[in-house]
């Protein structure tokens, strides 16, 4: 959170903290797309709406591609792929060994 621009240095008070939580998760969870989630926000992931919406995408992807080819160095376009496992923290025993770390999400 203090990486987001509008992060403030202090809260007022802890009713401004909660006020400003309650509207950053809501940011973060729904419309906010990560990169490590293959550019999806964490509300579709947990929904289970990924592969709709990643079809959904793909088909953006083909539609333009059929359009205009050689915008994509005539080679067709693919949508990021969902990791299998991301972590924050991973557990000791994935951490040790860098090349193992898996994604998991639900699904």
């Amino acid at each position: 959170m203090k990486y987001q621009p509008e992060f403030p240095d202090r809260f007022d008070s802890f009713s401004a903290a909660r006020e400003f939580c309650r509207s950053y998760f809501g940011w973060y969870n729904r419309e906010h797309r990560h990169s490590g989630i293959a550019f999806l926000t964490p509300e579709t992931v947990y929904r289970g709406r990924t592969p709709e919406v990643l079809a959904a995408r793909q088909a953006t992807l083909d539609r333009d591609f059929d359009e205009n080819p050689i915008r994509y160095a005539n080679r067709r376009p693919r949508v990021a792929a969902l990791p299998a496992a991301v972590y924050i923290n991973p557990p000791k025993s994935i951490a040790d060994e860098p090349s193992q770390v898996q994604v998991e999400v639900a699904q």
